[in-house]
């Protein structure tokens, strides 16, 4: 199956270059970056050291762009909440469609331990969302077994996706007739269940086939070795595959549904041109 090239802004490459403006001073070299996590690690273990800080980057929700996450738990003894930013994540393509900004949150090491780290989306007093993580304080984080380690460590924790994300909400992307490309959308970390549904779409101008599941590549506190750039998730995911049918323009609407009210939502706009 053949791929074109996306014409649109990688966004994941957006957000690290947004959490990286928000943590660090022009020229810093990559190696003393710290360690930045976001709302695709759910689940992992973040191991520093006292004194060392660190981000959570929790992208927001398309389908209530005007709420942002809140910090719910965490182990003050073992760590401190050292301040907090909204930061955009990119300029819409798709007219109408609000692209929520990114939650950021800074960390610092105090003492040694472990903490659970946990994060809530609410709206109207109803939780949505949710995302989980550890944080283990320890002398040498680089001399540690598990988890997730700042650069320094020789360990960059990263995941570039060459397909599209929920990171590519709102832009647009080119294909020609007859080729394809994938797009994989996380599954809600409260409803890991529930598969993302098409909403919307011109099946003059593409054709759509999924969801497909796509399972977790981790269970529950596997926090073992990881390969760079490669999925290290505790959540399913949701794969369809967009294929360009005839010249024209469609936009593809998905949505999230829990009881029939959407929890979340995905817009993207496709272009289907004789030369992408």
């Amino acid at each position: 199956m053949s791929v074109t090239r996306p014409r649109r802004l990688i966004a994941v490459a957006l957000l690290s270059a947004v959490l990286f403006a928000a943590t660090s001073c022009l020229g810093q070299d990559f190696v003393d970056t710290p360690l930045s996590l976001n709302e695709l690690d759910h689940g992992w273990l973040a191991t520093i050291e006292p004194g060392e800080e660190f981000d959570i980057g929790l992208r927001g929700n398309a389908a209530f762009p005007a709420v942002g996450w809140e910090v719910v738990e965490y182990d003050a003894s073992v760590i401190q909440l050292s301040g907090r930013e909204l930061a955009p994540l990119a300029e819409p393509a798709v007219a109408d469609v609000p692209i929520p900004p990114v939650s950021v949150f800074f960390f610092e090491g105090v003492g040694p331990g472990e903490t659970p780290l946990v994060f809530e989306f609410v709206v109207d007093g109803e939780r949505i969302d949710i995302a989980r993580y550890t944080v283990a304080v320890v002398d040498d984080a680089c001399d540690a077994d598990l988890g997730a380690t700042a650069n320094r460590c020789g360990r960059a924790f990263t995941y570039h996706p060459q397909h599209l994300t929920e990171l590519d909400l709102g832009q647009s992307v080119a294909l020609e007739p007859g080729t394809a490309i994938e797009l994989t959308l996380t599954a809600n970390a409260l409803h890991p269940e529930l598969p993302w549904e098409v909403r919307g779409f011109d099946a003059d101008v593409i054709a759509i086939d999924g969801p497909r599941y796509v399972p977790p590549d981790r269970q529950p506190g596997e926090w073992g070795p990881w390969e760079p750039d490669s999925r290290h998730s505790f959540l399913p995911a949701s794969t369809f595959t967009i294929t360009g049918s005839s010249v024209g323009m469609s936009e593809l609407v998905l949505e999230l549904p829990v009881d029939g009210s959407p929890i979340d939502r995905y817009v993207l706009a496709v272009e289907v041109v004789d030369d992408a």
